[in-house]
């Protein structure tokens, strides 16, 4: 479980032992200067382990239901732990994502008791007993905000999971803390605000950049989680068969001559209207165990090929790339095919069927135009 700190992290430290060092001078007015910014160091190195033991208590606990964790990382905006859920190990459920939602905050509570304990056993000189106040107070701080109940946060778990139980959705439960993360955003905004306001009679420039930096931060990311839930839901209402255009096969042998007499359009059966011509798909030679497409022919390549030289032209000089991993089977579900298409991205995806081979291709821009359609999002 590999650990990273993103060069922003070391600036907030930096920044952190700044403004930390005034409070060491008046506790230690006899210390040294570089005692000073020692101590100062010191309680920005205990908010990364803070940080960090957050962290690794998510991935303890994610682990423990067997779900794989790739990395924590560190940067300016706090830690995240990335880990996959459901792919092996126990299957998610509300109850399980609340767990490892929780963990992070139930350490941090665990650690500042532990230095409570310590008050009561240990009687430390100005600099520990300055420290161990602050590992109390930031402890319990950071254990609070994280149990604000809105995406990304791990209270946003919270409410996730309860709509989650309540309507047995785990997308539904995905949107409804989007949209609780973006009131603690506000929230966040307005105590940047308010605090210095209601405590002196007057603005604090210096919480109110916070509080508008987390307040942006924090409602990107619940946007993002609102976007992508909708999307989820939207795709349960999409199938291959909506999106696809028709396709048919080439051989990599052909030449521009063979595409020109091949292109050609067809006919609604219903209406007896021309249709747009199939895509052209190009693949090799031979059979295999599964579909391969070596890329598309671009019309567009092919019209500008002097037609003198049609006949010589091999199609692969017309063509446009495609991921070879870019293939669904034709009975696809709209998750399967946002998912696909993540992956591969920009390529389009190449549609098969089991008897028939290749049957058609979804442009990656007809996929997220159609999720991102009021009348599918809310019919």
């Amino acid at each position: 479980m590999p650990l990273t700190i993103s060069w922003s992290w070391l600036v907030f430290a930096a920044v952190i032992t700044m403004l930390f060092l005034p409070t060491v001078r008046a506790v230690m007015p006899a210390a040294s200067t570089v005692a000073h910014l020692l101590v100062a160091l010191c309680f920005a190195g205990q908010l990364l382990l803070i940080v960090i033991l957050h962290e690794a208590s998510h991935a303890v606990a994610a682990g423990i239901f067997g779900w794989p964790v790739h990395r924590i990382h560190v940067s300016l905006w706090g830690g995240e732990t990335r880990y996959s859920v459901g792919d092996t190990g126990a299957p998610a459920t509300p109850g399980r994502m609340l767990v490892v939602a929780l963990a992070g905050p139930a350490a941090n509570v665990a650690a500042a008791g532990l230095g409570i304990a310590l008050t009561y056993l240990w009687i430390p000189g100005a600099a520990g007993s300055l420290l161990l106040l602050y590992w109390i107070y930031a402890n319990w701080l950071i254990a609070a905000f994280n149990l604000l109940p809105g995406h990304p946060l791990d209270g946003g778990r919270l409410v996730e999971s309860a709509v989650w139980k309540a309507t047995g959705d785990p997308h539904r439960g995905r949107l409804a803390a989007g949209w609780a993360g973006r009131g603690v955003a506000v929230a966040v905004a307005l105590a940047g605000l308010l605090f210095p306001l209601l405590r002196a009679g007057e603005l604090d420039p210096f919480y109110l950049l916070i509080g508008m930096l987390m307040a942006v931060f924090l409602w990107s990311a619940a946007s993002g989680a609102i976007h992508q839930s909708r999307s989820e839901l939207t795709a349960r209402r999409i199938s291959a068969e909506m999106l696809m255009q028709a396709a048919v096969t080439v051989s990599i042998r052909a030449t521009v001559a063979d595409l020109m007499r091949t292109q050609v359009c067809g006919a609604d059966p219903e209406t007896g209207q021309d249709t747009d011509p199939p895509v052209q798909v190009i693949v090799p030679d031979g059979t295999s165990s599964r579909p391969v497409a070596l890329g598309l022919v671009d019309p567009r390549a092919v019209a500008g090929v002097d037609p003198a030289e049609a006949d010589v032209t091999p199609v692969m000089s017309v063509a446009r790339e495609v991921n070879p991993y870019a293939v669904v089977p034709f009975t696809a579900t709209g998750m399967q095919l946002m998912r696909r298409s993540e992956e591969t991205a920009p390529s389009p995806l190449i549609v098969y069927d089991d008897r028939a081979g290749i049957v058609g291709v979804i442009y990656r821009a007809d996929l997220l135009q159609l999720l991102a359609s009021p009348v599918l999002r809310h019919g």
